[in-house]
């Protein structure tokens, strides 16, 4: 039976493409999220924001604050590891070959700081939510 062998820059490139799916679905669920939260801003302008809204709101600022602080702890856990990677694939490749896989870490990078973005959002837009609410 004859090996099968697959190019590790089929491997690095699929790798890229999950991750960009994942971007976009990351990025639809953030857009979920910001129409609720438009939601209850336009609750807050007709003052029909209830108190099981305010609750909400105060729940989700909690799990937005632990879920930003988990994220900015792994982007800097990240950061040597995305170092380290480049400098072996620059050790055991030549440059034209390591671009290549180089472009699995810069998506990653990239997937990193657009979950961090979009939690930091989701925080500032929930606790203007929060210090309105209270009026």
């Amino acid at each position: 039976m004859e090996d099968i062998k697959v190019p590790l820059e089929l491997i690095s490139v699929s790798l890229s493409i999950i991750i960009l799916v994942a971007m976009g679905y990351k990025f639809y669920q953030y857009k979920q999220n910001i129409d609720i939260l438009k939601t209850l801003e336009q609750m807050k302008t007709n003052k029909t924001l209830k108190s099981d809204d305010k609750d909400f709101i105060i729940q989700n600022i909690y799990d937005y604050k632990a879920e930003l602080i988990k994220s900015e702890a792994i982007t800097k856990l990240v950061y040597p590891i995305f170092i380290t990677i480049a400098a072996i694939l620059l050790f055991f490749f030549t440059l034209s070959q390591a671009m290549i896989h180089f472009n699995v870490v810069v998506v990653v990078f990239l997937f990193l700081h657009l979950n961090k973005l979009h939690t930091k959002n989701l925080l500032i837009f929930l606790e203007k939510l929060k210090s309105n609410a209270k009026d």
